[in-house]
Protein backbone atom coordinates (compact mmCIF):
# COMPACT_ATOMS: atom_id res chain seq x y z
CA UNK A 1 0.00 0.00 0.00
CA UNK A 2 1.43 3.58 -0.76
CA UNK A 3 0.29 6.50 0.81
CA UNK A 4 1.26 10.39 0.37
CA UNK A 5 -0.89 12.46 2.58
CA UNK A 6 -0.93 15.70 -0.17
CA UNK A 7 -3.39 16.57 -1.52
CA UNK A 8 -5.83 15.14 1.42
CA UNK A 9 -7.01 18.36 2.98
CA UNK A 10 -8.46 18.08 6.79
CA UNK A 11 -9.42 14.15 6.65
CA UNK A 12 -5.93 13.31 8.40
CA UNK A 13 -7.69 11.83 11.49
CA UNK A 14 -10.19 10.18 9.55
CA UNK A 15 -7.33 8.66 6.64
CA UNK A 16 -5.36 7.67 9.59
CA UNK A 17 -8.37 5.37 11.04
CA UNK A 18 -8.87 3.74 7.34
CA UNK A 19 -5.94 2.82 6.91
CA UNK A 20 -4.66 1.12 9.94
CA UNK A 21 -8.29 -0.78 10.18
CA UNK A 22 -8.09 -1.86 6.35
CA UNK A 23 -4.63 -3.03 7.04
CA UNK A 24 -6.26 -5.19 10.07
CA UNK A 25 -8.93 -6.17 8.27
CA UNK A 26 -6.99 -7.18 5.69
CA UNK A 27 -4.22 -9.29 7.57
CA UNK A 28 -7.28 -10.84 9.66
CA UNK A 29 -8.65 -12.47 6.77
CA UNK A 30 -5.40 -14.06 5.48
CA UNK A 31 -4.87 -18.19 5.97
CA UNK A 32 -2.19 -18.62 8.12
CA UNK A 33 0.34 -19.91 5.54
CA UNK A 34 1.20 -15.98 4.71
CA UNK A 35 3.95 -15.11 6.50
CA UNK A 36 6.55 -12.84 6.53
CA UNK A 37 9.27 -12.28 4.92
CA UNK A 38 12.46 -13.26 6.00
CA UNK A 39 14.04 -9.76 4.59
CA UNK A 40 12.97 -7.57 8.13
CA UNK A 41 16.98 -8.32 9.33
CA UNK A 42 18.27 -6.75 6.31
CA UNK A 43 16.42 -3.70 7.06
CA UNK A 44 16.60 -3.44 10.89
CA UNK A 45 12.94 -3.17 11.36
CA UNK A 46 12.36 -5.77 14.18
CA UNK A 47 12.40 -2.67 16.70
CA UNK A 48 8.68 -1.89 15.04
CA UNK A 49 10.11 1.94 14.18
CA UNK A 50 9.37 3.25 11.09
CA UNK A 51 12.29 2.99 7.81
CA UNK A 52 13.47 5.55 6.44
CA UNK A 53 13.56 5.23 2.58
CA UNK A 54 15.29 6.29 -0.45
CA UNK A 55 15.57 5.88 -4.13
CA UNK A 56 17.95 3.48 -4.15
CA UNK A 57 16.19 0.62 -1.64
CA UNK A 58 12.91 1.75 -1.98
CA UNK A 59 12.27 -1.15 -4.62
CA UNK A 60 13.65 -3.70 -2.86
CA UNK A 61 11.84 -2.52 0.79
CA UNK A 62 8.68 -3.06 -1.38
CA UNK A 63 9.43 -6.46 -2.90
CA UNK A 64 10.98 -7.93 0.40
CA UNK A 65 7.87 -7.88 2.85
CA UNK A 66 4.88 -8.94 2.27
CA UNK A 67 3.30 -5.84 4.03
CA UNK A 68 4.49 -2.31 3.82
CA UNK A 69 2.74 0.57 3.91
CA UNK A 70 5.33 3.77 2.44
CA UNK A 71 4.05 7.02 3.37
CA UNK A 72 5.50 9.79 0.92
CA UNK A 73 6.18 13.24 2.67
CA UNK A 74 7.45 16.56 2.22
CA UNK A 75 9.31 18.06 5.34
CA UNK A 76 7.20 21.52 5.06
CA UNK A 77 4.33 19.95 4.81
CA UNK A 78 1.55 20.01 7.73
CA UNK A 79 -0.51 17.18 7.07
CA UNK A 80 2.76 15.36 6.82
CA UNK A 81 3.77 16.44 9.83
CA UNK A 82 0.93 15.58 11.70
CA UNK A 83 0.27 12.41 10.35
CA UNK A 84 4.14 11.20 11.02
CA UNK A 85 3.67 10.73 15.05
CA UNK A 86 0.43 8.39 14.43
CA UNK A 87 2.59 6.40 11.89
CA UNK A 88 5.66 6.33 14.53
CA UNK A 89 2.89 5.21 17.02
CA UNK A 90 1.00 2.23 14.42
CA UNK A 91 4.68 1.16 13.55
CA UNK A 92 5.19 -1.09 16.78
CA UNK A 93 1.84 -2.41 16.53
CA UNK A 94 1.58 -3.46 13.23
CA UNK A 95 5.06 -4.96 13.61
CA UNK A 96 3.78 -7.20 16.16
CA UNK A 97 1.22 -8.45 14.42
CA UNK A 98 1.03 -12.61 13.06
CA UNK A 99 1.58 -10.70 9.58
CA UNK A 100 3.38 -7.97 10.57
CA UNK A 101 2.95 -4.56 8.67
CA UNK A 102 6.33 -2.39 8.22
CA UNK A 103 5.86 1.46 7.94
CA UNK A 104 8.36 3.18 5.83
CA UNK A 105 8.50 6.51 4.18
CA UNK A 106 10.16 8.67 1.56
CA UNK A 107 11.15 12.52 1.40
CA UNK A 108 9.74 13.14 -2.17
CA UNK A 109 11.75 16.63 -2.19
CA UNK A 110 14.74 14.62 -1.32
CA UNK A 111 13.98 12.23 -3.89
CA UNK A 112 12.08 13.74 -6.48
CA UNK A 113 12.17 10.79 -9.16
CA UNK A 114 11.04 8.54 -6.47
CA UNK A 115 7.81 10.50 -6.78
CA UNK A 116 7.19 10.61 -10.33
CA UNK A 117 7.77 7.14 -10.38
CA UNK A 118 5.15 6.49 -7.83
CA UNK A 119 2.80 9.05 -9.50
CA UNK A 120 2.71 10.98 -6.26
CA UNK A 121 2.75 15.44 -6.69
CA UNK A 122 5.20 17.41 -5.29
CA UNK A 123 5.80 21.08 -5.56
Amino acid sequence: MIISCRGIGRSIPSLRAVILLSILLQISELPSSFSASSSLDSFSVTDGKVLELDESNLDTAIASFDYILVDFYAPWCGHCKRLSPELDAAAPVLAGLKQPVVIAKVDTDKYKRVAVKHDIEYE
